[in-house]
C-alpha cells in the first residue's frame, strides 16, 4: 500500500523538479541574452533625479511663477527664520496655493497663516534673487577659492619631464598634474532647479 500511495507523489516531485530546473535555465538564458549595461549617462541622469529627489518626505507646492519654494526649518538656531526673512525670504499662506491639500499642523495646532510639516514651513523667494544667491554661492565664492589656490600653486617638472603644480614646500612627484584645469569654469545654469 505504501507503494501506490508514494507513487503519484513521487510523480509530482519530479514534475516539480523539471519546472525548477527549466526556470533556472531561462534565468541563466535571460542574463546571457538580455543587454544589462546601463550608460554612464542614464546613471548621471538617475543620479540627478535621485538629488532632485532628496525631500521626497515633504511634498512638492504647486509652481508659484516669479517664485522659488522650499522648506525650511524651525528648530535650527544656527538657520533660524528671522534671518531667512532679512533676506527675503516670505511664509507661504494658504490661500496662495489653493488645493494644495495638506495639513497644515505643528504639535496638533491648525494654522491659517502658514503651511508646515512637522518642524518644516513652506517658504518662497523672489526667483531672480534666489538665482542670484545661488550665483553667488555655487559659482562666485567656489571661483574665488579656486583664484586663491591658482595664485598658491608652483610649477614644477616630475620625473618624465611634465609640468606639474604643487603648491609650497618641497616637490614631490604626482602631487598635481591638473594645474592648467584650474580656472576653466563655465558659466553656471540653474535649468531643472526646484
Amino acid at each position: 500500500m505504501n507503494k501506490l500511495n508514494d507513487a503519484p507523489q513521487s510523480d509530482e516531485r519530479i514534475a516539480k523538479r523539471a519546472t525548477a530546473s527549466n526556470s533556472r535555465s531561462e534565468r541563466a538564458d535571460r542574463r546571457t541574452t538580455e543587454n544589462r549595461e546601463t550608460s554612464d549617462q542614464l546613471r548621471l541622469e538617475e543620479r540627478h533625479a535621485m538629488l532632485r529627489d532628496v525631500n521626497t518626505l515633504l511634498p512638492v507646492p504647486p509652481e508659484m511663477p516669479g517664485y522659488h519654494h522650499c522648506w525650511l526649518t524651525t528648530t535650527n538656531n544656527k538657520d533660524p527664520l528671522e534671518q531667512r526673512f532679512r533676506l527675503g525670504y516670505e511664509l507661504v499662506k494658504p490661500s496662495e496655493v489653493p488645493g494644495f491639500c495638506l495639513s497644515s499642523q505643528k504639535s496638533g495646532e491648525a494654522t491659517s497663516d502658514r503651511i508646515m510639516v512637522n518642524e518644516m514651513v513652506l517658504a518662497k523667494i523672489d526667483f531672480h534673487l534666489w538665482e542670484s544667491d545661488m550665483k553667488h554661492l555655487h559659482h562666485d565664492l567656489p571661483l574665488e577659492q579656486l583664484n586663491a589656490l591658482k595664485n598658491k600653486v608652483q610649477i614644477g617638472e616630475d620625473g618624465r619631464g611634465r609640468k606639474v603644480g604643487y603648491t609650497g614646500g618641497e616637490f614631490s612627484g604626482g602631487v598635481s598634474d591638473g594645474y592648467a584645469q584650474l580656472g576653466k569654469v563655465s558659466s553656471p545654469t540653474f535649468a531643472g532647479v526646484g
